[in-house]
């Protein structure tokens, strides 16, 4: 790496940096409030410097992430911060990225707080009466408290409810299919181990390990995880669920493609 990108970490520095990246290797999607404070540490203190010249190219480099997606789990970590310390009367927090995300369309730790607490007080309950709480609740919650007033309903109206990335329609059925939580989820793991492999791999431990094929095994898992995920109605039963579509109602985007104008 060339001397010019920026001036040598002191001491302090090294170590900081050294242990947010021990932090982010352990997992982006378990730990992701610790890994949110990491990498806003690296960020903010421009900790990547002497490896890298951008803190994108960190990103990529040592996440295996776009900046956009780095920036997203350090948002939500943030917002779960501000609603921990909010004083909040209840011990729940956002436990994943993808429910604390929708907090992030609020500007002020309160309003974030004060959306949290609604969140856990209209979540459905499991038998032992504690709240579950979902991604797909948590943006109910957020979108019903910035939306603006309604007007009268027009009756030529079209009906509201989730939408493809199509933009038809979703039949309740098969509101399921598009909730993108656990893909999420399976991603964040597949990360979290592909950037522990190549840590390894760095290693004396990885001259006894084919880090390099196990790494690339991650990665088109990775990419096959998020091919699963659904894109639009199927057009051959409009979501009634048939053959097709191997009675899932629904297509991931690759399969949609595929299909020829006629069919869709």
């Amino acid at each position: 790496m060339s001397s010019e990108l920026a001036e040598s970490l002191t001491k302090g520095e090294q170590r900081r940096y050294d242990k947010a990246c021990v932090t982010i290797q352990k997992g982006l999607s378990a730990f992701y409030i610790e890994v949110g404070a990491a990498l806003k540490v690296i960020r903010d203190d421009r900790l990547y410097r002497e490896d890298h010249a951008t803190f994108e190219a960190f990103c990529r480099a040592e996440c295996d992430m776009a900046r956009s997606t780095v920036y997203q789990i350090i948002d939500a970590s943030v917002a779960t911060e501000n609603v921990r310390n909010c004083g909040q009367s209840q011990p729940i927090l956002p436990a994943t990225e993808s429910q604390a995300r929708p907090l992030t369309h609020f500007d002020t730790p309160e309003e974030q707080s004060e959306a949290w607490a609604r969140v856990v007080e209209t979540a459905p309950t499991d038998d032992a009466g504690n709240p579950k709480i979902t991604a797909k609740h948590v943006a109910a919650v957020v979108e019903e408290m910035t939306a603006d007033p309604e007007p009268e309903p027009d009756p030529g109206d079209e009906p509201t409810g989730m939408h493809d990335y199509r933009g038809d329609l979703v039949p309740e059925a098969i509101e399921d299919n598009f909730d993108e939580e656990d893909t999420h989820t399976a991603i964040g793991h597949i990360i979290a181990a592909r950037s522990t492999i190549q840590a390894i791999g760095k290693r004396h431990a990885g001259d006894y390990l084919d880090h390099k094929e196990l790494s690339r095994t991650l990665l088109a898992m990775r990419r096959a995880v998020e091919a699963s995920a659904m894109y639009a109605l199927c057009p051959e039963c409009n979501g009634a669920r048939c053959l097709s579509c191997s009675h899932a109602g629904s297509v991931p985007e690759a399969a949609y493609l595929q299909m020829t104008e006629d069919e869709r």
